[in-house]
């Protein structure tokens, strides 16, 4: 995948996150929350993968680390309801995986 368009939808949805702050402050801060985690997550997966070729405990490891980078920004929400919004957080986590969508029916 392309790395610099990538970064453009992400700039995009971020710019959509700016604009909701200024509607809904909580449903953007928790769009923006899940956004920068599923980058993260993304990123992270993306340094396994590249490094780690065989099955090992060290994968088993990531997985659980990759797993607990997304309950993160969930619990941040869980935790501080009158700053961010659940379903923004979830929306946000799934943003990532729609611009991958994006990306590859792209090509």
């Amino acid at each position: 995948m392309n790395d610099r368009n990538f970064k453009v939808l992400k700039l995009i949805f971020m710019l959509i996150c700016i604009i909701l702050i200024f509607i809904d402050y909580k449903i953007g801060l928790g769009i923006m929350l899940g956004i920068i985690f599923s980058d993260i997550n993304y990123r992270f997966i993306e340094y396994r993968y590249r490094n780690l070729n065989v099955y090992s405990f060290k994968q088993v490891i990531g997985i659980l680390l990759s797993i607990s980078i997304l309950i993160v920004p969930v619990a941040l929400s869980f935790i501080f309801p009158n700053i961010f919004n659940w379903i923004g957080v979830a929306i946000g986590l799934l943003l990532s995986k729609i611009s991958i969508i994006i990306l590859s029916l792209k090509k």
